[in-house]
């Protein structure tokens, strides 16, 4: 990701989520068909102990955006639920997420939404307080999914030096 040089305060609403370590993973449910894939490692998991868990979630189809960190996965966006989710705003995919049933295994990546700076940095220095914290994703309210291209996500890790959206 290239770095934002735009002001991540400008617009009015913003979702504060905590960045979790591990490697970035894109999880597809064909039927009954499971398939993890990370572009990371060049990886590709057809069967995994967590497999139970994502089938799970839900009797759709599903593409879903997920950090895999110590056998536990934590879902942070969907691409399809059924059908394509790309163009929905992110409050609208964050909707469909919170309707899929989670489990001790997979979980929701929680996110607070604010609209003023006050609250932004109020729930950037709680997320950093958390344990195994990684810094904060901010993204913005209305935002459609990073691979339309039309997004505003920023990655703030206060163990870099440099911040990325």
């Amino acid at each position: 990701m290239k770095p934002k040089t735009t002001n991540p305060l400008s617009n009015s609403r913003w979702a504060v989520e905590k960045n979790f370590g591990g490697i970035n993973i894109t999880i597809i449910r064909n039927g009954e068909n499971v398939k993890l894939i990370s572009k990371e490692y060049k990886h590709q998991k057809r069967k995994t102990e967590l497999t139970k868990d994502l089938l799970e979630l839900t009797e759709s189809d599903f593409i879903v955006n997920a950090k895999l960190e110590d056998k536990k996965i934590h879902i942070y966006d969907v691409e399809y639920l059924s059908e394509s989710t790309l163009e929905l705003p992110w409050c609208e995919r964050k909707k469909l997420l919170n309707k899929l049933k989670y489990t001790d295994n997979v979980r929701d990546t929680y996110a607070i939404v604010v609209d003023n700076q006050d609250s932004l940095v109020k729930a950037v220095s709680a997320f950093n307080k958390l344990p195994n914290s990684h810094g904060v994703v901010v993204k913005e309210y209305m935002s459609k999914h990073p691979k339309t291209g039309h997004s505003e996500w920023y990655v703030l890790d206060p163990d870099k030096k440099t911040n990325e959206g």
